[in-house]
């Protein structure tokens, strides 16, 4: 439902084809991840139990905000994909007339970059609000574990990306190989953070 609503969102404020060719293979793959923990039982962190409004209202805007975060990742990934195949074309001179309606480099440079941008503050609300949701539950304390750092090595992933682009200023091919990189790093991230709701002891 998310990634239909962000389709959307994105078609309507750039009015470009190439959603039409980034959504169906983003869509399949979260379909595909759904399925597998749909059967699944997940797992009701202790704080619900306690504070059932304020607990769930937490857990699902980490959860939402994360997801969200995740999908714009997929997109720009998607994204630098179709950006690396075109510049490609563009260099061997293979870009067929009837390619001619395909955005620009520059349009894509730009779009990644955006996407990349909103990714990351969606996942800094959703990784600030788990941590906060870890604090309570331990009481202000937390321990250090590989669901807790592997969305912060993301995140920092993800940061360099942002502020090597803001500071050195390098887009195009750098940016597009980068994204490819981090979301890889985030789905493992996701499918890893799925496993362990829907397979380990009720704990954060």
């Amino acid at each position: 439902m998310l990634t239909i609503i962000i389709y959307f969102i994105l078609d309507y404020l750039y009015r470009k084809e190439i959603f039409e060719i980034i959504f169906p293979p983003l869509t399949l793959f979260f379909l595909l991840l759904s399925s597998l923990i749909s059967n699944q039982t997940l797992l009701v962190p202790q704080f619900i139990t306690v504070s059932p409004i304020a607990g769930k209202s937490m857990v699902y805007v980490h959860a939402s905000f994360s997801l969200i975060g995740y999908l714009l990742f997929g997109v720009a990934c998607l994204t630098s994909i179709f950006f690396l195949k075109l510049e490609q074309k563009i260099k061997n001179k293979t870009l067929l007339l009837q390619d001619i309606q395909v955005p620009s480099l520059g349009f894509l440079d730009r779009l990644n970059h955006r996407v990349i941008t909103s990714g990351f503050l969606f996942l800094t609300v959703g990784l600030l609000m788990g941590i906060t949701v870890n604090l309570i539950v331990k009481q202000g304390f937390t321990s250090i574990n590989l669901r807790l750092i592997f969305p912060i090595l993301t995140w920092g992933f993800y940061a360099f990306i942002l502020f090597d682009r803001s500071i050195r200023g390098l887009s195009g091919r750098f940016t597009a190989t980068w994204s490819i990189i981090g979301f890889i790093a985030a789905a493992f991230s996701f499918i890893y953070e799925m496993t362990i709701l829907t397979h380990s002891t009720p704990k954060l």
